[in-house]
């Protein structure tokens, strides 16, 4: 089998945990636990050319840590996985050898595949098409969603347009993978709307496995009644992510029942611009003893919220697939969502209890009518545990099988 090209420049500089960063780790773990022919590659925007990333940065099997470590590294930075790539890359780009001209891989036949599971922005994707299809090769992409052209007030002002244009050259690639049906109805929609002959689209919905740990396979244990009742919620501070209506369904709760000892424990950084939100988020948690917000916490500290709480809470009101609905799940933990989009989707096998998230009473009462109900927490647990859940090597093993059976676009080749 010859060596597919996973792009995964942008998540390798960021220590950040994103959605689309926590796809490409995960999938690059995926690959290197499987030993599959992959390798990733950065694109160099000043060469506009694909580099593979050095032996000793390759993304390993263990998702956030490293296949080959070399000694030379010290360890206070290995300590810290992927977050010191921004140190090297000032000494160490320009030694970046192009993918054309590396001796490995210099000589890939045409119809070899590169992965693009990040985004390209700038005009970026279209000068990624011209590299791969000069040389013959294949370009795929997994495409996530169109929230900031769909909601474009969620998002900063630049990200439409830039979306826009990143849409466009989509269309440009030889297969487009969605992560879900909902996002691959959003592209055909966009492709129709702009006249796009695109390229052929495969659903591969994505995995939900919490990267570290193994699947719960038993509904946790009932807490004592004196314990309080602790509530979840995974998501970064952004304005559709809707922690300004959970914040209010929160106080609400509280005035409904005095009585009852309801924790609300949130993790996730601020979004670009979210900084009103993070000021309303930090109020709260002055103004209510059982709020916490967990800005920045390692994957241990997360595995630890989650075995601690009772139920999880994620109010998004858009998403491409909703991985925290999916991860509560893979984890035991019933899970409060949306009752449409996406996250609907998800919920069909089992484990949530859905709701209007966008109204504060409606979500109030769902996040109540868990706390009030051992009972009804530990049978949407054991409907979470029960399910089929597809893990990322599973999901690996799917996009592979894409690229294998897909066919191939000649016109995309000069």
């Amino acid at each position: 089998m010859h060596t597919t090209f996973l792009v995964a420049g942008d998540t390798a500089r960021n220590p950040g945990r994103s959605g689309i960063q926590t796809v490409v780790r995960s999938l690059a773990g995926a690959f290197g636990g499987q030993r599959a022919p992959v390798r990733p590659v950065v694109w160099n925007v000043r060469r506009r050319c694909l580099c593979p990333l050095p032996d000793e940065l390759e993304l390993g099997p263990g998702a956030e840590t490293l296949r080959d470590v070399p000694s030379r590294f010290p360890p206070s930075l290995l300590r810290q996985p992927l977050t010191w790539l921004p140190w090297l890359r000032a000494g160490a780009r320009s030694k970046f050898v192009p993918l054309h001209l590396h001796p490995s891989y210099r000589m890939a036949p045409p119809g070899t595949w590169v992965l693009l599971a990040e985004l390209m922005y700038k005009g970026r994707l279209g000068q990624l098409a011209d590299y791969v299809h000069r040389r013959r090769w294949r370009l795929a992409a997994i495409f996530y969603d169109t929230i900031p052209i769909a909601r474009p007030d969620f998002v900063p002002p630049t990200l439409p347009d830039n979306h826009r244009r990143y849409m466009r050259d989509l269309a440009r690639t030889d297969l487009i993978l969605p992560i879900s049906e909902s996002s691959a109805e959003g592209w055909r929609a966009f492709a129709m709307r702009e006249n796009l002959a695109g390229p052929p689209v495969r659903t591969c919905a994505l995995a939900c496995d919490f990267v570290g740990t193994p699947r719960v396979r038993t509904p946790p244990p009932p807490q004592d009644s004196a314990a309080p009742v602790r509530v979840l919620c995974v998501s970064t501070l952004e304005p559709r992510k809707n922690h300004a209506t959970l914040l209010a369904a929160y106080e609400r709760a509280l005035q409904l029942r005095p009585d009852l000892r309801l924790e609300l424990d949130l993790v996730g950084a601020p979004y670009i611009g979210a900084h009103d939100l993070a000021d309303q988020v930090r109020a709260a948690t002055k103004k209510f003893p059982g709020l916490r917000w967990h800005e920045q916490v390692e994957y241990g500290e997360l595995q630890a919220l989650y075995a601690g709480c009772d139920f999880t809470v994620y109010p998004s009101l858009l998403e491409g697939f909703g991985l925290p609905v999916i991860e509560s799940l893979w984890l035991g933990r019933p899970c409060v969502c949306a009752n449409f989009g996406v996250m609907a989707e998800n919920a069909v096998g089992g484990g949530c209890l859905t709701t209007d998230v966008r109204d504060p009473q409606a979500l109030a009462d769902a996040i109540l009518t868990l706390a009030d109900s051992p009972t009804l927490r530990h049978r949407l647990a054991a409907e979470a545990v029960a399910r089929p859940l597809k893990t990322w090597d599973e999901y690996s093993t799917e996009v592979l099988a894409c690229l294998a059976s897909a066919p191939g676009r000649a016109a995309n080749f000069p």
